[in-house]
């Protein structure tokens, strides 16, 4: 008591730590989805489990001349997130796998898998897949250190392949276009990935 006042003390909690760690075990853990052609959307889907990984997000994408013309345009499925950068933030790592399928001309398919901040595209990387193969998980990295310290939209974004490499009579592509998502991790250089 103060002045024959009494004093209440309210606890503020402590600001957590910017998370590092997305592998997508029970759901999209707070990324959001959106798709580029809302009248024939193809959003991300998240899934039990897909090639031996648990929690896994299924980007799938779709161009063609008759689909972009019904649907005003490519449709890319997008996972994307708002997040504070740790001060020392250095790359994002995503591990990845093309979804196994393939053309019959070719026996695989193909797609991309690209990343933005704020709108600018960092990275765009090809991934294949043989009709019968087991999925191949990879890392991708990106260097994300002009960012530090700072809010940004993250955006992890399924891009059709094809465009003739997988199939020589293809006009364009929406078959077997899914890139797989099992984690995304921001590399700080402590070595954390959370």
């Amino acid at each position: 008591m103060v002045g024959g006042t009494s004093c209440v003390r309210i606890e503020q909690p402590l600001p957590q730590p910017p998370r590092l760690v997305y592998e997508f075990s029970y759901g999209l853990e707070g990324w959001n989805i959106a798709t580029t052609t809302p009248y024939d959307p193809l959003f991300p889907v998240w899934q039990e489990s897909y090639g031996g990984k648990i929690g896994v997000i299924n980007l799938t994408s779709c161009t063609y001349p008759a689909h972009d013309q019904r649907a005003g345009g490519p449709t890319y499925s997008i996972l994307k997130k708002r997040m504070q950068l740790p001060r020392t933030v250095r790359r994002l790592n995503i591990v990845a796998a093309k979804k196994v399928g393939g053309w019959p001309e070719s026996g695989y398919s193909d797609g991309f898998l690209a990343v933005k901040i704020n709108g600018q595209e960092l990275a765009r990387w090809y991934l294949r897949a043989w009709k019968d193969a087991k999925p191949h998980w990879l890392s991708y990295s990106v260097n994300i250190s002009s960012w530090a310290g700072q809010t940004v939209l993250v955006e992890i974004i399924g891009v059709p392949g094809g465009d003739g490499k997988a199939c020589f009579t293809c006009t364009g592509t929406c078959d077997n276009e899914d890139v797989m998502v099992d984690s995304i991790r921001i590399i700080v250089p402590d070595g954390r990935k959370g």
